[in-house]
């Protein structure tokens, strides 16, 4: 099987290329990029892989491919839809973990938009939720245990020495930039880091995290029906948090957002480091089936960092498209990859992978034995969980809620 990883000799993409070629050597690994020489040079880090030069600014991308593809992770900013397109027109599985929300919605709008979208003969995966969707898929595996859901937190520490790559500017470089949110059971307007709260992270400090725009708060309350669901992130230094939070409040961020300071924005947001652990809480609270109280505490810790957990992330959907490693293989059409991933599976890979993963709370997965089979969880299921397959495709099949139009804003303490 041929994998073809566009930005494979970028940060995030070169641990994806050798994640995949460590687990799984019986596959041929294509290294993608506008510079062939780059690409090249990549590929001889990995046994049988191979370097090509792939634009996708250019209008088809995919033109001069030739070889046979199973699959292809988009690990650059694919601006314009071409990727997208041209996989669609060719039946080709994509795997895109670089969409931040409006790119997400729009992208699903220009499939949906093609003159027969249901008819989409290989799997569309927008795995752009924080972490490739780990975060998300684990909060909806959490979620479904319960019979109500009444809100979801994913808190995120990160670490400013850590490393990035430049595309990861353009997820954070929103903001000036309100987006909309579940909020008890409202969409309602949120200003990005406000609705603050002081989140003690598992073997870390505790620190006050802030809203920002992820995909995670579009997808969850479609796919768990949660009345709440907020994606906060604070910075390891809190001087660093606090200044990012001022200058956006008091106006200054929106000043810096004219296109002719994006050099000077993102210096601000990419200055990386060696390397730095990265931590995340996700948070589940809402009650069982015997009307009890439920809240559970998943934390999760990469001590090498978030572009390897994000390389972790896509490599498990790249698992999951093939069908490798227990997943039962993705169908075609749209989809979000924390809606038809498996979280038993996730977390073992987690955890083979070297990433700390703990629980405390009340939690319906707690007491269970790990892993978890598909089986194993079915009679534990809640009502809910037995429709999961239908609530998981909402979101492929443009059933989302829309978005209303409320003028309802979340305030958030200095």
């Amino acid at each position: 099987m041929n994998v073809l990883i566009i930005g494979g000799y970028g940060v995030v993409g070169r641990q994806i290329a050798a994640l995949l070629a460590h687990r799984h050597p019986q596959l041929t690994l294509t290294l993608a990029g506008r510079s062939l020489p780059a690409a090249q040079a990549a590929a001889q880090e990995l046994p049988g892989a191979q370097g090509a030069c792939i634009d996708i600014a250019s209008a088809n991308p995919l033109h001069g491919l030739t070889a046979p593809i199973d699959v292809i992770v988009a690990a650059v900013n694919d601006d314009d839809d071409h990727l997208l397109l041209a996989a669609a027109a060719r039946g080709l599985p994509l795997i895109d973990i670089t969409r931040w929300t409006e790119r997400v919605q729009t992208g699903a709008a220009r499939l949906l938009a093609l003159p027969q979208p249901s008819a989409l003969s290989a799997p569309i995966v927008f795995a752009s939720s924080w972490m490739a969707g780990l975060a998300a898929t684990l909060a909806r595996e959490a979620a479904l245990m319960l019979a109500t859901v009444e809100r979801i937190d994913i808190d995120i520490l990160y670490a400013l020495k850590d490393r990035s790559g430049p595309n990861s500017v353009a997820y954070m470089d929103r903001l000036a930039t309100p987006f909309r949110v579940m909020e008890e059971g409202r969409q309602v307007w949120a200003s990005p880091l406000s609705d603050l709260r002081d989140v003690a992270f598992a073997d870390g400090p505790t620190a006050r995290t802030a809203r920002f725009d992820a995909p995670d708060q579009f997808t969850l309350p479609t796919l768990t029906g949660a009345r709440t669901v907020a994606t906060r992130i604070a910075f390891d230094d809190p001087l660093s948090s606090w200044a990012l939070r001022a200058a956006v409040r008091s106006g200054l961020w929106r000043l810096l957002s004219r296109p002719s300071l994006a050099g000077l924005r993102h210096a601000l947001l990419h200055n990386p480091g060696p390397g730095g652990p990265h931590r995340i809480e996700v948070s589940v609270s809402g009650q069982d089936a015997a009307g009890g109280r439920v809240h559970s505490v998943l934390s999760l810790a990469d001590p090498q960092g978030q572009t390897h957990l994000t390389a972790v992330g896509a490599m498990i959907q790249v698992e999951r498209v093939l069908g490798l490693n227990g997943h039962v293989r993705a169908p075609a059409g749209l989809q979000v990859a924390e809606a038809l991933t498996d979280g038993a599976l996730v977390r073992q890979t987690l955890q083979e992978e070297g990433i700390q993963l703990t629980t405390t709370g009340r939690c319906a997965w707690a007491t269970m034995a790990f892993p978890l089979t598909s089986e194993l969880r079915a009679p534990h299921a809640s009502p809910r969980q037995q429709d999961a397959t239908t609530r998981s495709t909402l979101l492929a099949t443009g059933g989302a809620p829309p978005f209303c139009d409320d003028d309802v804003g979340l305030a958030g303490p200095a």
